[in-house]
């Protein structure tokens, strides 16, 4: 199976990302690692034996990509305006930048699948939510969906019964021109 260890510049982000792929052919699959986690987690946690046969038999290829979380969702460091920013400018890395160099490298035509574990399974929900027209599967492990989850104890309270992550967020934006009616035929696994 090839694998293969890259760093590129994002756009979008202003700064290189390492992404790792696995495989040579196949429905190509953006992997989101777990919180703060690194393009290597999903082989170091076994994913990748667990995936071989798809990823030997060409029907399967994988774009691990690294997080910022760190900066972002797993950060009290700065602004919360601009960790939230600097999250949009990560959604825009896997929208603007990596898309299109995976539809390039692969000559893939059609809508990528997404999948990530704990907070992989929440961006992986969000790119497909945000971008159906990029992402036409989703299958999100043990993700948050609610956000309260991931706020201390002592700020939950008096926000019991609130809708849930998705219905709460603007997550398709329709100013875009994005058509939200798309992710009704693709596969979302949750």
């Amino acid at each position: 199976m090839e694998t293969h260890h890259r760093s590129e510049w994002s756009p979008a982000l202003g700064r290189s990302m390492e992404f790792i792929t696995h495989g040579h052919a196949g429905l190509p699959a953006v992997v989101f690692p777990c919180m703060g986690g690194r393009p290597w987690d999903y082989a170091d946690f076994g994913m990748i034996d667990v995936l071989r046969p798809w990823l030997d038999a060409g029907r399967l290829r994988l774009f691990c990509v690294d997080s910022i979380d760190n900066e972002t969702f797993n950060s009290d460091g700065w602004d919360k305006r601009a960790r939230a920013a600097l999250q949009d400018r990560y959604h825009h890395y896997i929208a603007d930048d990596l898309v299109p160099r995976i539809h390039d490298e692969t000559g893939w035509g059609d809508r990528l699948l997404t999948t990530g574990n704990s907070l992989g399974g929440l961006h992986a929900a969000i790119s497909l939510f945000r971008r159906p027209d990029l992402f036409g599967t989703m299958i999100a492990l043990s993700g948050v969906y609610h956000r309260l989850q991931q706020l201390p104890r002592r700020l939950r309270r008096g926000h019991a019964g609130r809708p849930p992550l998705v219905g709460r967020l603007p997550l398709v934006p329709d100013h875009l021109g994005h058509r939200p009616g798309r992710l009704g035929r693709g596969t979302a696994a949750v």
